[in-house]
């Protein structure tokens, strides 16, 4: 915004230039007869007028004398005056481009470059000397939009966030800084059209700050004709709400705006401990009520009642009906041209009348604009307080014909009235009316805002299933869309359907917080939920969502093994089924809970509240007998209170649930339960072998078996006859009975493809073979040993697709070398070494491999150092080199180094001065982990143990 003030200045300078250039000139050249009667017309009839009148006084004669020398000796001295004078006139034409700007450009007459204005109040943003307060990492964002990295054409990003959170704050903050690394900088003047911009030069780097642009109706051709410049402009846009380039554009401003988009950045609330900084004489629970908006903060301790006070003042101020029209008008739909404004009643107001309404408004924009109150919190104020003082015939009149002149103020003004919450009274009347004739003329915008909510809301569900893929970035990108939903709910409160939006959003974030351990952001979900709820009585996917949501805090409190946290969740669920008592899909989430409280209550050994629990379940199953979900819960609970029993020892109730178990299978006979009670058998298995009853493993043995052979399809079954042999063998291999095991074992092997079965039955059985082979180990039994550990070789010799049995293999080489070593089998050691080396190198990324490759090095190098074997100790020293420069900066596989290198100090220690060497760069080796893995648990002990000191340095 350029004023005519600055223009004659300029001249006011480059005109004497021009008056000098000319006296000197004629100074040092001659003045001809032509170069007189230049001089002589260029002072035209002025001088003609004062030699009449100089004649008429008598003085005539002075005057000649005057006029004598100025055109003799001081002619240079008159030459330059006058052509600077005439020089000042022509730098200043024509006004709308004077030609002085392309002689000595200016800023963009469009930007107002005034950061801060004298008088402001101190919650002002543009109030003089306010410190700066945080918000540095915000800062550093904008200032690298700002930079090159964006590019050299323009571009644009959105700020946003949450009323008084301090936007226009950060972004004239980030002007200041720009403009004093010499860039132009300014908020777009509020009265700047599309036209004006396109118009307007830019001289240099240049930022902009829109503020609120969402009041604009032509912000998109405004940002259009910002974009289609050729230096680089940064425009910021500050407003609550995140903006986005929408569709309904034309092609050609939706493709360039969207080119130009850098994103958006959201402002989250200010820390109280900065807030304290920033408002020192707040007291704590003010603090806590501003909710980290530093607006609310500098508006003192009682925010509300000093808006009511300041707004009061203000249209008491205003002399007559039209002033407080025009305040009104400034607050519903501001900023709006005046030539918009003439066509509403009786808002006309002289320009002095305005500088006094709006103080600090600039005058220029006066002339044309009629500014908006800002911020919002003292417009809905004044909107609410002018209101009530008039009848509703007025009031509607002048809302009807407001409405046209800017529908997007308007409606932005009736969300922000609504943001205010429940309204008593009069109040609660005209906000209601206001919003009857919206939609009245927008029947349209209720549905365009559903499914953008309902296109948001989809946004966060699939955050939810995509939950172990999250990183911060997404977590972020979360938040940012949950904002918006509860923007778009807050801002029609009155509207059912959004609410329901509203309500299936929360519980979409109770569900992601609660996960990620966000318990301060869980935390607010649940206070929104709770406050939705009460409106939602007939919205079946709204407390579906509500459901879902109890669900998975019940279940993540029973994985803390909470049962407290957990009952006190699951009393919000049953209230929900108590309320949907019809809806099959809410009881079969209780059902589900059923489960977990089982499972939880079970684990715990708290068997009398489990059956409580276990009890509600058979009313569900009367009141839905079709419900397959219902159905298979119990069978589950069924299967799952064999085990827990069992572990218990209580092994009569174990019993009794497992012929409930039996007795549905017999009962029902499908493969499901059939699947059940093979789990169910299993769990009796690893109970009774626990306390090596024998002859309950034996019993429940040939219940699985017996189940095995009657199925149809047998591999459904193979991982649980694997998984029951594995437990078989853990309580025979105890009591050194390996007549017991190998049958088991063999009747395992006649009856499943171990080697070509499902990746699950292959893993399960590399494990048998490993738990065996460790049993042989322990015996000293080594040539059972050794033919056990032959089983391994089909699944060393190549990688499979299974990504997770390798990792089963890596584990039992390692034992098996173990044992090797034990035995004092040099040759087994160095081949089974060889194939675990070629498993780690076939599979490089595969960290768990290579921390079980380090410790089969670790016990290689202990056994043959106890041996005094120094030519393998220094084979295996040099695969442990190889390990360390591959994995040596993993923390997962550095703490099996540190424990190899360990063992390589000792090995080499045995031998010696021969070995001194070799032991001295393992030592140097050990104490570089230690310095740089001191935190690391394994780490520490080794440092303890050969004496290092490290410093304890915070790796956070």
């Amino acid at each position: 915004m350029r004023s005519d003030r600055e223009t004659v200045g300029k001249s006011a300078v480059v005109a004497p230039v021009v008056g000098l250039a000319s006296a000197i000139l004629i100074a040092f050249g001659q003045a001809s007869d032509a170069t007189l009667e230049l001089i002589k017309g260029a002072l035209g009839w002025p001088v003609l007028a004062i030699n009449s009148l100089a004649d008429l006084a008598g003085q005539g004669w002075l005057f000649q004398a005057a006029h004598d020398w100025l055109l003799g000796p001081a002619l240079p001295l008159t030459a330059g005056m006058v052509a600077a004078a005439k020089a000042g006139v022509v730098l200043c034409t024509p006004r709308n481009c004077p030609l002085v700007d392309r002689i000595w450009p200016s800023a963009p007459d469009v930007l107002d470059p005034r950061l801060e204005i004298n008088g402001a109040r101190r919650s002002d943003a543009f109030a003089p000397d306010t410190p700066y307060v945080g918000r540095e990492d915000e800062l550093r964002h904008l200032m690298a939009f700002a930079g090159k990295r964006a590019g050299i054409r323009p571009v644009f990003m959105s700020l946003w966030g949450r009323e008084g959170v301090g936007k226009t704050r950060i972004g004239l903050e980030w002007l200041k800084t720009l403009r004093s690394q010499g860039w132009d900088v300014g908020l777009l003047d509020v009265s700047a059209s599309a036209a004006d911009i396109r118009r307007a030069k830019f001289r240099r780097h240049t930022a902009v700050l829109i503020d609120e642009p969402s009041r604009r109706e032509d912000l998109w051709q405004v940002l259009f004709a910002l974009m289609s410049q050729e230096q680089r402009i940064r425009v910021l846009l500050t407003d609550q709400s995140r903006i986005t380039v929408p569709r309904g554009l034309s092609d050609e401003l939706r493709d360039k705006l969207s080119d130009c988009y850098h994103g958006h950045l959201r402002l989250r609330r200010m820390p109280d401990e900065e807030m304290l900084v920033l408002a020192p004489d707040l007291d704590l629970d003010a603090a806590k009520d501003a909710d980290g908006r530093p607006l609310y903060a500098l508006l003192g301790k009682n925010a509300a009642r000093e808006i009511s006070r300041r707004v009061a003042t203000r249209l008491d101020h205003a002399q007559t009906e039209r002033d407080q029209r025009a305040l009104f008008l400034g607050a519903l739909i501001g900023p709006v041209a005046h030539e918009k404004r003439s066509t509403v009643a009786d808002t006309e107001v002289p320009i002095t009348r305005l500088e006094k309404l709006f103080e600090g408004e600039d005058r220029n924009v006066l002339k044309k604009t009629l500014p908006a109150i800002v911020p919002d919190v003292f417009a809905d104020e004044l909107v609410w307080q002018f209101a009530e003082e008039r009848t509703d015939a007025d009031l509607m009149s002048l809302v009807r014909e407001a409405i046209p002149i800017n529908a997007t103020g308007f409606e932005r003004r009736l969300a922000s009235l609504w943001r205010r919450g429940n309204q008593q009274g009069r109040r609660k009347e005209i906000r209601h009316k206001m919003q009857l004739d919206f939609d009245r003329l927008f029947p349209n915008r209720h549905s365009e805002l559903k499914a953008k909510a309902e296109d948001l809301l989809q946004q966060l569900n699939s955050a939810i299933i995509s939950t172990h893929e999250l990183n911060a970035d997404s977590v972020d990108d979360f938040e940012d869309t949950l904002e918006e939903v509860r923007q778009l709910v807050e801002a029609r409160s009155f509207d059912s359907n959004l609410q329901g939006v509203g309500v299936q959003a929360e519980a979409t974030a109770m569900r992601l917080f609660i996960t990620t351990g966000q318990f301060d952001l869980f935390s607010e979900a649940t206070d929104r939920l709770f406050g939705l709820l009460p409106g939602l009585s007939e919205n079946v996917e709204a407390a579906r969502a509500v459901g879902a949501a109890f669900f998975d805090v019940c279940v993540y409190y029973a994985k803390e093994q909470d049962p407290e946290g957990f009952e006190r969740w699951a009393a919000h669920l049953k209230a929900l089924c108590s309320q949907w008592e019809m809806d099959e899909t809410i009881q079969e989430m209780f059902a589900a809970i059923i489960h977990v409280a089982s499972g939880l209550l079970g684990r715990m050994g708290r068997f009398e509240e489990s059956e409580r629990w276990i009890a509600l379940l058979k009313p569900l199953q009367e009141a839905f007998p079709d419900s397959g979900v219902i159905q298979h819960v119990e069978t589950v609970i069924t299967q799952d209170n064999v085990g827990y029993y069992g572990f218990a020892q209580r092994f009569d109730d174990a019993e009794r649930w497992a012929d409930r178990l039996m007795q549905k299978v017999e009962d029902c006979g499908c493969e499901a339960c059939q699947s059940n009670a093979a789990v169910g058998a299993v769990n009796a298995l690893q109970a009774y072998g626990a306390v090596e009853d024998f002859a309950g493993v034996e019993r429940w043995g040939e219940v699985l078996w017996k189940i095995h052979g009657d199925a149809k399809d047998k591999t459904r079954f193979d991982t649980s006859v694997i998984g029951a042999t594995a437990y078989a063998l853990s309580a025979y291999a105890a009591e050194e009975r390996f007549t017991d095991l190998e049958r088991w074992v063999s009747k395992l092997e006649s009856s499943v493809d171990v080697q070509d079965g499902s990746p699950s039955a292959q893993r399960l059985y590399v494990s048998v073979v490993r738990e065996v082979a460790k049993a042989y180990g322990n015996a000293k039994r080594f040539d059972d040993l050794a033919r056990w550990a032959e089983r391994l070789l089909p699944f060393t010799s190549a990688v499979r697709d299974d990504a997770l049995l390798p990792k089963k293999v890596a584990m039992a080489l390692r034992t098996v070398i173990h044992e090797y070593g034990v035995a004092e089998q040099t040759r087994a050691v160095e081949f089974w070494g060889d194939k675990l080396m070629d498993l780690s190198k076939a599979l490089p990324d595969d960290t768990e491999i290579a921390a079980d490759l380090a410790g089969a090095v670790a016990c290689a190098l202990y056994h043959y150092g106890q041996r005094q074997c120094f030519d393998h100790v220094e084979s295996w020293s040099r695969r442990l080199e190889d390990i360390r420069g591959l994995y040596g900066q993993n923390p997962k596989v550095v703490e099996e180094i540190a424990s190899a290198a360990g063992r390589a100090i000792d090995a080499f220690g045995k031998g010696g001065d021969q070995y001194a060497q070799q032991r001295a760069l393992w030592w140097e080796a050990l104490d570089d982990i230690v310095q740089q893995f001191f935190y690391l648990e394994e780490v520490q002990d080794l440092a303890a143990q050969y004496g290092m000191a490290y410093e304890g340095i915070s790796v956070a």
